[in-house]
């Protein structure tokens, strides 16, 4: 829509909200279309990011401790590419030495030491670099970097000083950093426009989480890439593309809480049928689930009744329909036993395993809470008071039982009101995701809860998880939430009043409930082609 046009007929949702065809300009307007979606910015490369520029870039592949650059420990199962939350440190300095050594002894772009040339150590500058660099590079680039390589020893040789090259070349503020500055950010008074290589360089680590493909980069560098019907045509094509999808769906399993399933423990004395297998499984599994429904399917069927991906093992361990031995590792759709909640991903075992954080005994507040954010997108909730947990530990009983002193104790009730509710209903469940219908003392599972402060669609009584699904399937927040979320993933950024473009998308997303429209409308949108330079 242009400046100053005029909304489209407005469109009414299941829940009763009211969508105008578009946020509108002029005098009185909430926004302007076409005002960046982001700050002008210079951001740092995600660890995940370095490892697969190296890869796509020099064809080198870093795993293991070698891809561990800036840390040392596990990830944790959320997503982290805000562009101001990571700042290098001196040990981080010391991991970009570390892996750029390791790139240099891994990468042989000239073959062997007797036929590395001036030539080929050029080439590589021009074009390896470049890729790597995300730009082409400017000629005192190319002179610094081939001075790098001329001025060898006898000592280093010329293998030495290709591996210099590459250690330099890797260090460099221009590998480094992800620019999204324009030209003249320094000078500039207004917003500013990506260069069409900052512009492929964006898609590419949101489609690829690499360097742009082949496509993009030609389309850099002949500068067609900013005009509106090439960029268009640009992401369609990279929305059919395999990995793409895959990328787009993993970026839609860290809202939905999938990339926690293989960092969650649990106690393997009590659990020991918990194995790696298991978890594995489970993970493939889930992921399935939302790459079928994000490619495939509307945003409302990941509430939907559905059969599961199984195996040999989780159908053991889960009492689904027993598959032959024939069947082994392979996942196949199955029936879920009737009887069983059956609310799509909400009662997946492994996202009822992932978001049960406790090891060894169910957790309702950590369930709830994932539903509560991932879904809700409810408010920040603070730490515990002081005291609050030793007076936690006093309470015994059931689950249930213990929520309702919680609720009764004034410290605990304000934030527990919001999510213990939501969690109450998945103690059908055990820690592990397995159905079950008596609790740990004997008595009958109650699935009912009240749910409250979320919202007239969510507020009131339930009979259990599947009537919160049905709640949240057929809520515009619900909608928000996700499409919010995964804007701050595409853009790396977040913001309390998000852009025109921003608010338009997820207008887009709540009407049609198709993924690809999302990251389509968020990429295309005329905000994605401009950075603010005063945006914090």
């Amino acid at each position: 829509m242009a400046p100053g046009s005029t909304a489209a007929p407005s469109t009414t949702l299941p829940d009763g909200t009211v969508i105008p065809g578009g946020p509108t300009t002029g005098t009185g307007a909430a926004c302007v279309m076409g005002a960046p979606v982001a700050p002008a910015r210079i951001w740092v490369l995600t660890d995940q990011e370095y490892v697969n520029v190296v890869r796509d870039a020099f064809g080198v592949a870093l795993s293991g401790k070698d891809a561990e650059i800036t840390t040392t420990t596990s990830g944790s199962g959320a997503y982290t590419n805000l562009s101001e939350a990571f700042s290098v440190s001196g040990p981080a300095v010391q991991g970009y030495q570390r892996a750029a050594v390791k790139v240099s002894e891994l990468v042989h772009p000239c073959g062997i030491a007797s036929e590395i040339t001036d030539t080929c150590v050029e080439q590589f500058v021009r074009n390896g670099v470049a890729r790597a660099w995300r730009r082409p590079l400017n000629e005192s680039e190319v002179t610094n970097l081939m001075a790098v390589f001329r001025n060898f020893s006898p000592v280093e040789g010329k293998d030495g000083a290709l591996a210099l090259v590459v250690q330099a070349a890797l260090q460099t503020g221009s590998f480094l950093y992800r620019s999204e500055i324009g030209t003249n950010a320094a000078t500039a008074t207004q917003p500013v426009s990506l260069t069409p290589h900052e512009l492929a360089s964006a898609l590419g680590f949101l489609f690829f989480d690499s360097v742009p493909d082949a496509e993009l980069w030609a389309k850099a560098n002949d500068g067609t890439l900013a005009q509106p019907s090439v960029l268009a045509a640009e992401v369609d094509r990279l929305l059919t593309l395999p990995e793409v999808r895959r990328t787009v769906s993993s970026l839609i399993g860290y809202w939905a809480g999938i990339e926690q399933i293989p960092v969650r423990t649990k106690d393997r004395l009590t659990f020991p049928n918990y194995t790696d297998t298991l978890k594995s499984s489970l993970y493939s599994s889930a992921k399935a689930l939302v790459e079928d429904v994000a490619w495939t399917g509307k945003f409302g069927d990941l509430f939907a009744p559905k059969k599961i991906l199984a195996n040999a093992e989780m159908a053991s361990v889960y009492d689904f329909p027993a598959l032959s031995a024939a069947t082994g590792s392979a996942l196949v759709p199955i029936d879920i036993p009737a009887g069983r909640p059956n609310v799509g991903l909400l009662t997946h075992p492994g996202i009822l395993a992932a978001t049960n954080k406790r090891p060894s005994r169910s957790d309702p507040i950590h369930r709830g809470l994932y539903l509560y954010k991932s879904f809700v997108c409810g408010g920040k909730i603070p730490d515990p008071p002081p005291g609050a947990l030793a007076v936690a530990d006093t309470m015994t009983g059931t689950e249930r039982q213990i929520a309702v002193a919680r609720g009764g104790t004034p410290a605990c009730a304000g934030c527990h009101s919001l999510f213990d509710p939501l969690g109450l209903p998945l103690e059908q469940f055990d820690p592990l995701g397995r159905f079950r219908s008596v609790d740990v003392d004997g008595s009958a599972i109650d699935s009912s809860s009240v749910l409250k402060g979320l919202g007239p669609i969510l507020d009131g009584p339930v009979s259990g998880i599947a009537e919160i699904g049905q709640r949240l399937a057929s809520s515009r927040g619900t909608l928000d939430c996700a499409s919010g979320t995964l804007a701050s993933y595409v853009l790396g950024y977040t913001s309390a009043t998000p852009s025109c473009d921003v608010m338009q998308a997820r207008d887009t997303f709540a009407m049609s409930g198709n993924f690809t429209d999302l990251f389509r409308a968020l990429v295309t949108a005329p905000g994605f082609l401009n950075r603010d330079i005063e945006l914090k």
